[in-house]
């Protein structure tokens, strides 16, 4: 059976959520009506994240599924790397775990993949104020990446990425975060190497029952401190 799409789960501490969210993901994907696979790949998690995944396998049989794991925690970068590294379908792709984007929007991303070679999803936001520190440092860093590299989507770091296996498989080699940052680099190094990107509304829905591993302010200073050596590296190498 040849394998239509790829979907990578980057877990790491997800033991809220993820056996409540893994049927809604599975849900949407059999809506798609073609054949798939799911990637865990467990980034050595301080929770029960691997034993609920075990169990998940053990649950849905008839789900192709390949299980990675990390003996020490390596980013979600390099989970998601890893990920696409091992799998075998037409298109590749990753979708946070916690589902705050909804899986639904995987079916016309795929879609806008007969005109792209990859699509990443332009959050929108349903004003909380408990988010609105969140949402000015995501629409700031974003200013910033349209300023210093005029790429052609506006939302690098969003969870949600799909693409042509064939064309981002060679891109990987060129990515060094393995972190979060690693976003930022996957849609730049894809630009800059020739791939088209496109982008896909979607709507972020903040799931305020689970512990957040983000830490706004000093994620977001490190975001761009990273964000500056890229840039620096770019520039020495053209002159």
């Amino acid at each position: 059976m040849n394998i239509y799409l790829s979907v990578v789960l980057a877990c790491f501490n997800e033991a809220e959520h993820l056996a409540s969210s893994y049927p809604i993901l599975l849900k949407a994907l059999r809506k798609i009506n073609k054949p798939f696979e799911i990637i865990f790949v467990e980034d050595s998690s301080r929770d029960n994240t691997l034993e609920i995944i075990h169990r998940l396998i053990r649950k849905y049989p008839d789900i192709k599924t390949t299980l990675i794991t990390h003996r020490q925690n390596l980013g979600r970068g390099k989970s998601v790397t890893d990920g696409f590294t091992k799998a075998q379908g037409l298109y590749v792709g990753y979708i946070d775990a916690d589902l705050e984007i909804d899986p639904l929007y995987i079916k016309p991303a795929l879609q806008k993949l007969n005109q792209y070679d990859g699509i990443v999803g332009r959050r929108s936001y349903s004003f909380k104020f408990l988010l609105l520190h969140r949402f000015i440092a995501t629409k700031i860093y974003a200013l910033f990446v349209r300023m210093l590299f005029n790429l052609p989507v506006s939302d690098t770091e969003s969870g949600f990425k799909f693409f042509k296996k064939e064309k981002i498989l060679p891109i990987l080699k060129y990515t060094r975060n393995n972190g979060w940052f690693w976003d930022t680099e996957i849609v730049f190094f894809s630009h800059k190497y020739g791939l088209k990107i496109g982008e896909i509304d979607v709507k972020y829905q903040k799931n305020f029952d689970k512990t957040s591993t983000v830490k706004t302010v000093s994620d977001s200073i490190t975001y761009f401190k990273n964000l500056v050596r890229l840039f620096l590296k770019i520039n020495d190498q053209s002159n």
